[in-house]
């Protein structure tokens, strides 16, 4: 892209979003600042970003995105709107999201994402409620108890992925089966080794501490020193294979 049509591009979003003043732009390509002091010499853009604006614009955008304002009472997001609108007319690329739940989803399509790239699915574990269930199946030393917490997850799934495609509006999604190292699920080492050394310390022992270093035992198990190419993924499905059936159920 040529330096005067990206310098043209970026006077018209500044203008168009309120937050350029007295720019214009000569045939040499570059910005030429407005009749005044600093002279023809001074060649550089002038924006006025003050910030309290620039904050309470893009509030408005989201209030108006999400809801909490007619569009018309927002001068600001009219102007971001139009911009979009005239790029919708001249884009060849389409546009899809990462997004983990359905108030993501929903966001992005208000945007202008006509579809979700990647949907994490890990990431809807991590919601109210959930993390207790999930540290159950991941417990289990045996797979009908690791079955008995996955039923529990079940509809939990099924709710996020119905969400997700109901705000996508038929768009397509690419989902991914739970991805993460199973021990970011668990509470740190380090910590439930503090927890324990305390306990045992001020003479605090029976059932609270023997779980607690079970708790342990299961977290340095699962301990891995390089997770990004551990027990994960599809290698994590092949092992636990009934994982990745909950959670095709789930989707279909």
């Amino acid at each position: 892209m040529g330096t005067c049509l990206r310098r043209g591009i970026l006077l018209l979003v500044m203008l168009l979003l309120g937050g350029c003043s007295g720019a214009s732009l000569n045939p040499s390509g570059t910005a030429a600042p407005p009749p005044g002091p600093a002279g023809p010499s001074a060649v550089r853009l002038k924006l006025r970003l003050p910030e309290l604006e620039a904050r309470s614009n893009r509030g408005e955008i989201l209030q108006v995105v999400g809801g909490k304002m007619k569009p018309a009472e927002s001068d600001i997001y009219q102007r971001f709107n139009q911009l979009l609108t005239w790029a919708d007319k001249f884009r060849r690329l389409g546009v899809r999201a990462n997004a983990d739940q359905p108030d993501q989803a929903e966001l992005a399509y208000k945007f202008g994402a006509r579809g979700i790239g990647l949907c994490r699915t890990e990431h809807m574990f991590f919601g109210e409620g959930r993390i207790p269930i999930v540290q159950r199946m991941i417990l289990a030393d045996n797979e009908a108890d690791r079955r008995a917490a996955l039923a529990e997850l079940l509809p939990l799934q099924r709710q996020d992925f119905y969400g997700v495609f109901k705000a996508m509006h038929g768009s397509p999604v690419t989902i991914r089966t739970i991805d993460p190292p199973l021990h970011e699920f668990l509470p740190k080492r380090e910590d439930l080794m503090v927890e324990i050394a305390v306990m045992e310390a001020t003479g605090k022992g029976g059932k609270a501490l023997a779980e607690k270093k079970a708790l342990l035992a299961r977290v340095e198990q699962l301990h891995e020193f390089n997770p990004m190419l551990g027990h994960r993924g599809v290698r994590l499905g092949i092992t636990y294979p009934e994982i990745s059936e909950m959670q095709a159920r789930a989707i279909m």
